[in-house]
């Protein structure tokens, strides 16, 4: 005789306003931020880019800015001698290329060190430093 009937109460909504099983509570989530068409990095470098005439003269706006900077710097402009310093120590970095690691496992050392210069001088420019044992095979040779 009697229904059961489900607790309305703290924690407990009735039983028709209940998300329904498999449905999210926020079927279309929230709405994405619209893409920018460019970046400020290359909005920055097309400006940059750009050819201005300067008494007759034509250079790009990067190179009016860096004379421009220089030549403060020179004055003593402590704002421009700061540019010139990150630039000039940002000039000093060099772009590193990852490569890859190779582990040795059950291989001996002398066979896997050959094996794995053999792998790296891909992604080297030159050799760098060598094992002691190739210096002495090269002297008896």
């Amino acid at each position: 005789m009697s229904e059961k009937k489900s607790k309305v109460g703290y924690k407990r909504p009735p039983e028709a306003t209940r998300f329904k099983p498999g449905k999210s509570g926020n079927p279309h989530g929230r709405p994405k931020k619209p893409q920018a068409s460019t970046s400020r990095a290359s909005l920055l470098a097309a400006i940059l880019a750009e050819e201005v005439d300067i008494g007759g003269q034509i250079m790009t706006k990067e190179e009016v800015f860096l004379r421009s900077t220089v030549s403060n710097a020179v004055k003593g402009n402590s704002n421009a001698i700061r540019i010139m310093d990150k630039i000039l120590a940002d000039k000093g970095k060099e772009v590193q290329v990852g490569g890859v690691l190779v582990m040795p496992g059950t291989m001996p050392f002398n066979e896997w060190s050959a094996k794995a210069a053999e792998q790296q001088a891909k992604f080297r420019e030159k050799e760098y430093g060598h094992f002691p044992e190739e210096d002495k095979e090269k002297d008896d040779d």
